[in-house]
């Protein structure tokens, strides 16, 4: 938790890793579009801060995730095996403009 961040990959993105917290948009645990070592550090001390304000301490054994921020469209595919409807395929795309397109 108090390591400094220093990678050189951007934009990029911080998660919160803690099994503490399950959703991590709920609770301040994602930050995306940060574009320097400075503004890393700045997010994950914001989160933690954030974090604490929903009562969740994190503990030397919590963490953080850093990715690389990619831009572009995301493919959602689900399946279920429904009792009324029997197997159910979803497949949704969601455009970068936010937009789902239901492709089945």
């Amino acid at each position: 938790l108090n390591e400094e961040i220093d990678v050189d990959f951007f934009p990029a993105v911080l998660k919160v890793e803690s099994s503490k917290v399950i959703h991590k948009s709920d609770v301040g645990g994602v930050v995306v579009g940060l574009h320097s070592n400075a503004e890393l550090n700045e997010a994950k001390e914001m989160m933690i801060q954030n974090i604490a304000s929903h009562g969740i301490t994190l503990e030397e054994r919590d963490g953080f995730i850093v990715s690389e921020m990619v831009m572009g469209d995301e493919l959602y595919v689900g399946a279920v095996d429904d009792e009324i409807f029997d197997h159910v395929l979803i497949v949704d795309l969601l455009t970068e403009f936010g937009k789902m397109i239901n492709l089945l």
